[in-house]
């Protein structure tokens, strides 16, 4: 059974190219923002507080600026490359902290972080899409003792049960959390209700999650090899919280 969640959520399990992977990413992030409408009835002077913005959370932002050069080189639309907030996480703990600091108001000297962004350019306003680039790398580069040079076939076998757990909680929770009092933060700056569109999550996977095998029953489970048994765990954390994987 999936986790009971009020937003859409999902895993994309993608391959191993990184730069096609994240075109794929841009892809869906600029349809999101084209088809989004920002709060039009203030005009033209608050349209860049009122305009959807995406957050992105990656490990690394070289396919990401790679990709956006080659995506939207033609496109000649600044607004959409406005919209698309990056913000780089080496590892699960930094991922965390920002998660945590959404909860929180910015302090007094913090200028340039995308919390004080959201709440002092955004007025609070939600982003339409959370997305996390990568995940299992993430949570992998928390494991200081984890070999980087393992064939990717084998590397999903070090990921913990319960930090992906965790932070798949995390994930949807701050979703459920920009849903519910962000929306009233940003709709209290204005003083009226606002059509907002939901905060939707996206984790995507760079080719560590195989094609899952079809599997009957618990005992058909048990008799497969070790690879395959935690292959089958993954998913089913996966889909619990997130419902879908593609």
């Amino acid at each position: 059974m999936a986790y009971p969640r009020d937003t859409n959520t999902c895993l994309w399990r993608m391959d191993s190219d990184s730069i096609g992977n994240a075109k794929k990413i841009l892809q869906q992030v600029a349809s999101l923002l084209e088809k989004s409408r920002s709060a039009e009835i203030f005009g033209e002077a608050v349209s860049y507080s009122t305009r959807p913005w995406v957050l992105l959370f990656c490990p690394a932002i070289e396919a990401l600026e790679t990709a956006i050069h080659e995506e939207f080189a033609t496109r000649n639309n600044p607004k959409l490359l406005e919209s698309i907030r990056i913000c780089c996480v080496q590892d699960m703990y930094e991922l965390r902290k920002v998660l945590a600091c959404i909860h929180l108001p910015p302090g007094p000297e913090s200028k340039n972080d995308i919390i004080s962004w959201m709440m002092q350019e955004k007025f609070g306003q939600p982003p339409i899409l959370m997305c996390v680039v990568d995940l299992l790398d993430i949570l992998l580069a928390t494991d200081r003792s984890y070999d980087q040079e393992l064939p990717i076939s084998e590397r999903h076998l070090y990921v913990r049960y319960a930090q992906l757990a965790d932070t798949l909680s995390l994930l949807v929770e701050t979703c459920a959390y920009f849903n519910n009092y962000g929306r009233k933060t940003w709709e209290n700056a204005f003083g009226v209700d606002i059509p907002l569109t939901p905060t939707a999550l996206l984790v995507t996977d760079n080719g560590y999650l195989a094609t899952r095998p079809e599997i009957d029953n618990q005992q058909e489970l048990e008799q497969l090899g070790v690879k395959t048994r935690v292959l089958e765990s993954l998913y089913r954390i996966i889909v619990h919280y997130l419902g879908v994987v593609i």
